[in-house]
């Protein structure tokens, strides 16, 4: 356990030394500016996408390391955008979070294209911290 919490540190303060960029795509303006507040204040770079198509404009132009996505949007659904991600972006970091249940052929859709974690709404912001911590860790030891 002291050992894990080291390792976390380590990475805590590694993430500090490179701005890691988020991108939260999710339909539910609140939910963005919430999340956005709390990782900003943690020092990340944060964007945010009400929408499918607004999320690809922001990757190209931002290139996040990391992209928070709602499984569920009106224009496309999640697993639709991250298709089309994946087409141009392999190395993208993907957290999914929704409101519903996976079924078996979603989880293992969701596996081949990639999803590091996935989060049930309503999101408890320490354990998508702790998600995202994992993540950085994985970018600063490839």
């Amino acid at each position: 356990m002291l050992h894990y919490g080291w390792k976390l540190k380590m990475a805590m303060e590694k993430e500090m030394e490179r701005k890691i960029k988020i991108l939260i795509v999710d339909d539910e303006k609140e939910i963005c500016e919430l999340v956005k507040s709390y990782f900003i204040r943690r020092g990340y770079d944060v964007f945010t996408a009400n929408s499918g198509m607004q999320a690809i404009g922001l990757i190209n132009e931002n290139n996040p390391q990391i992209l928070l996505l709602d499984k569920i949007m009106p224009d496309m659904t999640g697993i639709e955008l991250l298709q089309i991600v994946r087409a141009f972006d392999q190395d993208i970091k993907v957290i999914m979070i929704s409101g519903d249940e996976l079924d078996e052929e979603t989880k293992l859709q969701i596996k081949e294209l990639g999803v590091f974690d996935y989060l049930n709404k309503p999101v408890i912001i320490s354990l998508l911290y702790a998600a995202v911590i994992k993540l950085v860790s994985l970018l600063l030891n490839e």
